[in-house]
């Protein structure tokens, strides 16, 4: 999936007053709150009993509308959320209740993490400390294409490798047509990351310990997540998100960035194996050449992917490795369902 523009979105700009209460964005879920972001207000939020009634649930994401409870001196206020740009005196004051009366249509909805309106997948890997690894990058955009969404690829801690074996990687893929970016987390080593954020509602995603959260900080100066610590034994990070959360962030218009909870592995079940190559860009081109319909693009006759010879090596690696993932697990599910239950 290429990138041929940074299209100039607002999606998050439109907020404030509407007929019948405070248009906003949900930014967190915590404790028994759902936290609103409306202009430069946030507002801590509890799901009206209406709505209840109707089975809605409502994500991080998620447009809404909200009313404001009355305030009443015996009513103290809950404070601000982690990561909030509430005023300063809020911290102490705290922030206005409200009630969420109405979900807006969803765009889009990812179910790992659970977020509503995502524009673009943000796909971070390190460039070394845990090992750069093309098959979980490879993974992760196979994960963002289904999904269909805009995969970007961030090359994080660029400072740990010399600039030809930088230049290498990200060679690989930007002759595919991604987007790449190699970053620091740091002020100045985020500048690059900034033009394709504004406008949109971004998710971080990529293994454990490349940086997620160290990149969130970096373009949000103050909000101080935890960062995690590779294991020099184990060459992985540990998790340190431990819910997905919208951090604003102010050097980029309009332009909201959720943290997710890192993983580092990703499971293919539910991929058939004759679709996993409409996810690989340079073999989804080749596919309606093949000679058969159900071509895995191995050793089958007069194969346009094997033929043609223009796919790096790494990639083709990627693809067969995942290709076994998606066969065995095809496998066992088909067994699964053809089993017959023993009676009672």
């Amino acid at each position: 999936m290429t990138r041929e523009g940074m299209p100039s979105t607002d999606h998050y700009s439109a907020s404030g007053p509407v007929a019948g209460g405070i248009e906003g964005i949900i930014v967190s879920h915590q404790a028994n709150f759902f936290y609103v972001k409306s202009g430069d207000d946030e507002y801590a939020c509890h799901v009206r009993g209406k709505l209840k009634k109707t089975g809605e649930t409502p994500l991080v994401g998620d447009r809404v509308t909200v009313t404001l409870e009355p305030l009443t001196q015996d009513s103290p206020l809950p404070p601000p959320r982690s990561g909030s740009l509430a005023l300063p005196e809020a911290i102490s004051r705290g922030i206005r209740k409200g009630a969420i009366v109405e979900i807006h249509p969803r765009t889009q909805v990812l179910d790992r993490p659970a977020i509503a309106n995502v524009d673009q997948i943000l796909v971070v890997v390190a460039s070394d400390n845990p090992p750069f690894s093309h098959l979980m990058l490879d993974k992760f955009l196979v994960m963002a294409h289904r999904a269909g969404l805009s995969p970007i690829i961030i090359i994080n801690k660029r400072d740990l490798v010399t600039e030809s074996r930088l230049q290498a990687l990200c060679a690989t893929y930007r002759g595919l047509g991604y987007v790449v970016i190699p970053t620091q987390a740091e002020p100045h080593g985020v500048k690059d990351l900034l033009p394709w954020l504004a406008g949109k509602l971004s998710v971080l995603a990529g293994p454990s310990g490349v940086g997620k959260s160290s990149l969130v900080n970096a373009l949000h100066p103050g909000l101080n997540l935890r960062e995690g610590v590779v294991s020099s034994k184990l060459q992985r990070g540990k998790h340190t998100t431990r819910h997905a959360a919208l951090y604003p962030i102010a050097a980029a218009t309009n332009a909201l960035v959720a943290d997710t909870p890192g993983f580092s592995y990703l499971s293919l079940e539910g991929v058939h194996p004759v679709e996993l190559g409409w996810s690989f860009v340079e073999i989804a081109s080749l596919i309606p050449h093949c000679k058969l319909p159900s071509c895995l693009h191995q050793q089958e006759p007069s194969c346009a992917v094997r033929d043609h010879g223009s796919i790096e090596a790494s990639r083709y690696e990627s693809y067969l490795r995942l290709l076994a993932e998606c066969t065995t697990l095809y496998r066992e599910t088909t067994e699964r369902s053809t089993k017959t239950e023993p009676g009672f």
